[in-house]
């Protein structure tokens, strides 16, 4: 019992890991190589597998290759797994849909602004995020905390959370993708297949 404990407060995850650590500690098989291509690639994409495999090891040095290497896309890593902390939501709120709706879209524009900072700094780029942005990224986790803890929003936050739409989001995506000088955007969403609310997943 006492070395399980040790193992579960040492694991090392890789949504943990500083994203130079992918780099510096991946060794590619002709398999991986294909599904980092087939990850930064057009289309839609889906990978499967037991927890511990190493789908999000693979999505972030993906995100890492993309953003050290100027031919490929401008690619945006977001971690969508705590979306089970929006479950209660589904008993007590009637817009349980829309604010989920609302977070899924707020952790996007946060991956966005993360990964704008990300290429802005490996291509010696100035560019202040939150006004390319129009979103404070501040102002979005506090959106995203509220909708976790099952909380009202706040006017602020409800007012930060009218304004996101997939319209708005796709936009801001294009926007970001010129900024950095790449031809195309690629989303890597990490636990995005919700297994415990499948309620969301529509």
């Amino acid at each position: 019992a006492e070395e399980q404990e040790v193992v579960q407060l040492y694991e090392e995850r890789a949504d943990h890991l500083e994203l130079d650590a992918f780099k510096h500690n991946t060794v590619l098989t002709s398999d991986s190589e294909d599904w980092i291509k087939a990850l930064t690639g057009t289309g839609a994409k889906l990978l499967v597998g037991p927890r511990g495999c190493g789908k999000t090891h693979l999505m972030r040095f993906a995100f890492t290759q993309c953003r050290d290497t100027p031919e490929h896309p401008f690619a945006i890593y977001t971690n969508l797994n705590r979306y089970y902390r929006l479950e209660p939501l589904l008993r007590k709120r009637p817009d349980a849909i829309s604010m989920f709706y609302t977070w899924v879209l707020s952790n996007i524009v946060v991956g966005l602004h993360e990964a704008l900072g990300e290429f802005a700094w490996q291509q010696n780029l100035s560019i202040d995020a939150d006004a390319l942005l129009e979103f404070n990224v501040e102002n979005l986790r506090d959106v995203i905390g509220a909708l976790e803890q099952s909380r009202l929003l706040s006017e602020a936050q409800d007012a930060v959370a009218t304004r996101l739409n997939v319209d708005r989001v796709k936009a801001l995506l294009i926007r970001a993708t010129e900024a950095v000088g790449r031809r195309r955007a690629v989303l890597l969403l990490d636990d995005a297949a919700l297994t415990l609310t499948p309620e969301y997943l529509s």
